[in-house]
């Protein structure tokens, strides 16, 4: 191994091997080289390797792109946490430029963004995302909708929040002022 890289694995497939990379914060370039039927991943913490991650033989190469400054690549999403207070409506307009309110509609970037927040931003009690209710039902701001629980704390409330410790989805009025999350897709 060289020194770009900082682990590696076995699989059966090389899709495994970005498949790895894409899901863990840390990592931030793969290599996979296949021997037999085996494939060798290796990972690197480093965004500065663009060809290859090994010294032997030729391989594939996967590279992150880098999230823009002041925001935090979790997956293949860039988030934004916001220092200032602001409504539902007011928090969209100030996500930064190409960047929209973050919609987490899948259980697995929910669940990234959940952790991520539980152990650096601990310190922020209320997070507003893009999850908001039409009809009775709760719909990311792309449309997925939202079948999983929901805290209910008002009469018929029309917006949501990550909510206290332990960040659970919870209704609140959409005028009520909290910090708020913001989303973009990074590129590979």
């Amino acid at each position: 191994m060289d020194a770009d890289v900082t682990s590696k694995t076995v699989v059966t497939k090389p899709c495994k091997c970005i498949i790895d990379c894409y899901v863990n914060p840390a990592c931030q370039a793969v290599a996979s080289e296949e021997v037999s039927t085996n494939v060798t991943c290796y990972f690197s913490l480093h965004f500065g390797v663009q060809t290859r991650l090994t010294s032997r033989n030729t391989a594939t190469t996967y590279v992150k792109k880098e999230c823009a400054d002041n925001f935090v690549r979790l997956g293949g999403i860039c988030y934004f946490f916001s220092s200032e207070m602001a409504d539902q409506a007011t928090a969209k307009t100030k996500c930064p430029a190409t960047s929209s309110l973050a919609f987490p509609s899948s259980g697995g970037e929910l669940t990234s963004l959940v952790d991520y927040i539980k152990k650096n931003k601990a310190d922020v009690d209320n997070w507003y995302v893009d999850l908001n209710k039409t009809n009775d039902k709760w719909y990311w701001g792309d449309g997925v909708n939202y079948k999983g629980a929901i805290e209910i704390y008002g009469n018929n409330e029309l917006c949501a929040r990550l909510r206290g410790s332990s960040y659970e989805l919870a209704d609140c009025p959409c005028s009520t002022d909290y910090n708020f999350i913001c989303q973009y897709t990074g590129q590979a």
